[in-house]
């Protein structure tokens, strides 16, 4: 199954779901994309170099060398693009409500409401962000292989747009 993970600047959250998804499945099925990369720091086209211009200790990247031994720092920064959707059988929405373009929605899109760790210093935020993207790809791979329903895994508040 192909899945497109996506968040605002592609630093965190997608980045760490994409790399669980890939190490979990032993694939490359998943990819990530964000949707703010062209506001955020363009020029820094992966992870590391983003930490590096923004002199930023990426506790993010930290975490997923610590508690997976995968280094995410060479993964690249790709801006979401609306062509792209229809690409993947799958498509998680883990970027901020606010910062969802109106056009990311679809039969094969979901939202996952995860913090954006970037946005926090506290370490905690960070370690809560990756243990409920780790369950969530979990519980994404199950149902999967389960031909069960994505929607089911869901995080959409208003109940009454199911495609945001």
């Amino acid at each position: 199954m192909k899945v497109l993970f996506v968040c605002y600047a592609n630093i965190g959250r997608s980045q760490m779901a994409k790399a669980l998804y890939n190490h979990f499945t032993g694939t490359n099925d998943a990819d990530s994309a964000g949707v703010g990369v062209d506001e955020n720091l363009p020029n820094a086209t992966t992870i590391g170099q983003y930490d590096e211009i923004r002199n930023y200790s990426n506790r993010i990247r930290q975490a997923m060398l610590k508690y997976y031994d995968i280094d995410i720092s060479n993964f690249r920064r790709t801006q979401l693009q609306p062509d792209v959707l229809s690409h993947y059988d799958l498509v998680v929405n883990i970027a901020e409500k606010q910062q969802t373009p109106i056009w990311l929605r679809g039969d094969n899109v979901i939202w996952w409401d995860v913090k954006d760790p970037g946005l926090h210093k506290e370490d905690q935020v960070i370690m809560d962000a990756r243990k409920k993207i780790d369950a969530k790809v979990k519980r994404l791979i199950e149902i999967s292989n389960s031909d069960g329903d994505f929607k089911s895994i869901d995080d959409q508040i208003d109940k009454e747009d199911k495609n945001v």
